[in-house]
């Protein structure tokens, strides 16, 4: 019988509050399949080879903590990963890795996806893609550290993060983990913690700069071929759709997919925004958008964009920015400038700001 001593240094040395690392094998019925794996001995492991689609961890949340695994990735182009904080199949926390981008700033990624849509062209460079080597068929060791708002990623290196996600895009909830193919895994395991330690260096959140749009009323999804030679915004086309209001983040970027999702037949929206002007003037107004726009101010069609995946040339790949700029014919008193935005695949967003704001100001919705 263990003494009332050693039972009471226990409880001292080891708190309720403390949980210690859970192991899962791949071989048991604690995982849910989407399409073809196997599990087999490669290299000396006991592993999942997910050869498609996906499998989920399930009776087991994660909110914050470490996920480590041993992960080996072929030498092709694919995009094995991890998701958590997974509250479905459409919204979740991503990070994956490009194998045929080895060596290249943007092998891995961070994205957030919200309705099904990943948004990859809008979150990349610091904080979202991460630059290494692989060992191709070889295992690796990875380890995400979640924290709050902010992550940390090692792979084969686990004394220093090689990717640091200063802010992470999805609410901070409770979810699942599951893992994404091709790819093998092995000796995963995952420690709850409310609080790890981080090692990285985290730049402060932004504020919005000034002449930033912060806010858009959105219209419900439509068909993009509603927008075939329209050059007049009128008031009956808009009238069709419901409407709802969508905060911008702070780097002025408001990603539609938060509140849309994208399907056939719906693969647009209309994004719209009130501007007061003290006389007739023309003020230009930086955007960058992802995949293609339409442009109309006062009901008046001024520009037409594409910014897609491979629409400038077959290595561009459609990343958010401000790379144009429409100089809009303010009038006095109250402007109505209205976006029509469409969407591919890879980030649905909008982001738009003033050179300077003398003589107008940003109606709040």
């Amino acid at each position: 019988m263990v003494s009332k001593k050693i039972l009471i240094l226990f409880i001292l040395l080891f708190p309720a509050s403390i949980v210690f690392a859970q192991e899962y094998s791949f071989n048991d019925a604690n995982w849910e399949f989407s399409d073809e794996y196997a599990v087999e001995d490669y290299k000396g492991q006991e592993s999942l080879n997910l050869k498609k689609g996906y499998a989920k961890l399930k009776n087991t949340t994660f909110e914050n903590g470490i996920i480590e695994v041993d992960i080996a990735i072929p030498n092709n182009r694919s995009f094995p990963g991890v998701g958590f904080r997974v509250v479905d199949e459409q919204n979740f926390e991503e990070f994956y890795v490009r194998p045929h981008q080895s060596g290249n700033p943007d092998a891995t990624q961070y994205t957030p996806v919200f309705n099904g849509l990943a948004g990859w062209q809008l979150y990349h460079g610091d904080g979202y893609s991460g630059q290494i080597v692989f060992d191709f068929d070889e295992w690796m060791h990875l380890k995400i550290v979640i924290s709050g708002q902010k992550g940390e990623v090692y792979l084969k290196d686990m004394e220093k993060p090689f990717l640091v996600i200063h802010q992470l895009k999805r609410d901070q909830i409770k979810g699942g983990i599951a893992f994404i193919a091709p790819a093998r895994f092995a000796n995963l395991k995952i420690i709850p913690n409310d609080s790890p330690a981080l090692k990285g260096e985290f730049n402060a959140i932004p504020v919005p700069e000034d002449g930033t749009i912060t806010e858009w009323s959105v219209s419900s999804e439509f068909d993009e071929k509603l927008l075939a030679n329209l050059t007049e915004m009128k008031e009956e086309f808009s009238q069709k759709f419901d409407w709802t209001i969508l905060n911008c983040e702070n780097s002025g970027l408001a990603n539609v997919a938060k509140i849309s999702q994208i399907g056939e037949g719906s693969n647009s929206v209309l994004v719209k925004q009130n501007i007061s002007s003290t006389t007739d003037q023309i003020k230009a107004l930086k955007i960058g958008f992802s995949d293609r726009v339409k442009f109309y101010c006062n009901g008046q069609v001024l520009f037409s964009g594409q910014d897609g995946f491979r629409s400038r040339d077959y290595r561009y790949l459609g990343t958010i920015g401000y790379f144009d700029t429409v100089y809009l014919p303010l009038k006095k008193g109250n402007n109505e400038i209205v976006i029509a935005l469409s969407e591919s695949f890879g980030g649905w967003g909008i982001k738009a700001k003033f050179e300077n704001m003398d003589g107008i100001k940003i109606k709040e919705n």
